[in-house]
């Protein structure tokens, strides 16, 4: 005699969907259109005078309108501007070309004019100080090579 075991009642599952682990979402059977749950296109505004991870955005003081920038980002801050670059620039010229005898001299003019006037601005002090030393030292140099073309030219023809 043969053991036959009872027939269990199979569960019934829908057309092209195998059974699922116990507790697992249901899924749609192949080529059946997905339907993706409803998500917002962009994210929730954040309430006026927060940042996106809601720390209080920081304000200029007197100006209660205006932030100070991008959460994480630093302010820019004004830069030393124009006339102290250009004062740096023809000042290092004039440094380099004190080997010249007339054009050192006159550029070394120019450069030390630039880097006073730049020393005015309290953003600009460093670069204007380096202006002057490197002015000062091409006219140093450069003056005393015209000067000396000057007193000896007259001599050697």
């Amino acid at each position: 005699m043969t053991y036959e075991p009872p027939h269990a009642e199979q569960p019934q599952h829908p057309q092209g969907a195998g059974p699922t682990a116990y507790g697992a979402p249901h899924q749609a059977p192949y080529g059946a259109p997905h339907q993706a749950p409803h998500q917002p296109p962009y994210a929730a505004p954040t309430p006026q005078g927060y940042t996106a991870q809601g720390y209080p955005a920081a304000s200029y003081p007197g100006y209660p309108g205006y932030s100070a920038g991008v959460a994480g980002q630093a302010p820019a801050s004004p830069g030393v501007g124009g006339l102290a670059i250009t004062a740096i620039i023809v000042s290092g010229l004039a440094f380099v070309s004190g080997w010249l005898p007339f054009f050192g001299v006159l550029l070394a003019v120019v450069g030390l004019v630039l880097s006073i006037l730049a020393v005015r601005n309290p953003r600009a002090r460093a670069l204007g100080i380096v202006g002057i030393v490197l002015s000062a030292l091409g006219l140093l140099s450069s003056g005393f090579l015209t000067l000396g073309l000057l007193v000896l030219a007259p001599w050697m023809g």
